[in-house]
């Protein structure tokens, strides 16, 4: 059974890439432009991933993560950042602190080897 990835992106076009090459590779793939929206998927059925970007356009992505973590049924489920505001070092791989959990980010243009190595 494939893993389940549930993109929250603002953006058209990141969701239409990632969908596209997530699902090439073989995994299942829900979307959400918003936080609400991503509340709305998760209310549809658990992922197994989520890939959150950081400036969503009716909350902060580490304000949905918080809502996300208060759930017993998804309180272990990997999230990722996705974000144009942090830096792209040779690596382009950081991460960020929410509530004292690090979470990895990774810089958009998203350079897909990483994220492939993070689903992993």
């Amino acid at each position: 059974m494939p893993l389940k990835i549930l993109i929250v992106d603002d953006d058209d076009l990141t969701l239409k890439l990632l969908t596209r090459r997530l699902e090439s590779a073989g995994y299942k793939v829900i979307a959400a432009q918003t936080g609400e929206g991503a509340m709305k998927q998760v209310n549809l059925g658990k992922p197994d991933i989520i890939l959150m970007d950081i400036l969503l356009p009716d909350m902060q992505g580490s304000d949905a993560v918080k809502m996300l973590r208060e759930r017993t049924d998804i309180s272990k489920t990997r999230i990722i950042f996705l974000s144009s505001i942090i830096s792209s070092d040779g690596e382009n791989e950081q991460g960020i602190k929410v509530d004292g959990t690090f979470y990895p980010a990774i810089a958009k243009p998203i350079d897909f080897r990483l994220l492939k190595n993070l689903l992993d």
